[in-house]
């Protein structure tokens, strides 16, 4: 049973730096998207009338 306790715990710190991996790609994705998102809506309310009639 050590080894098997020992196979895990050295599993866990490989899969560590995997998970933090997934997690930066994720939050990269959506900042990416939330600024693609910005971007659109501020050029699409660019070619809106004005509403005041200005």
């Amino acid at each position: 049973m050590t080894l098997l306790s020992d196979d895990l715990g050295q599993q866990q710190v490989v899969l560590m730096p995997v998970e933090v991996g997934v997690v930066l790609i994720g939050a990269g994705f959506a900042v990416g998207v939330s600024l693609a998102v910005a971007v659109w809506f501020e050029r699409w309310k660019a070619k809106q009338p004005d509403p005041e009639g200005k």
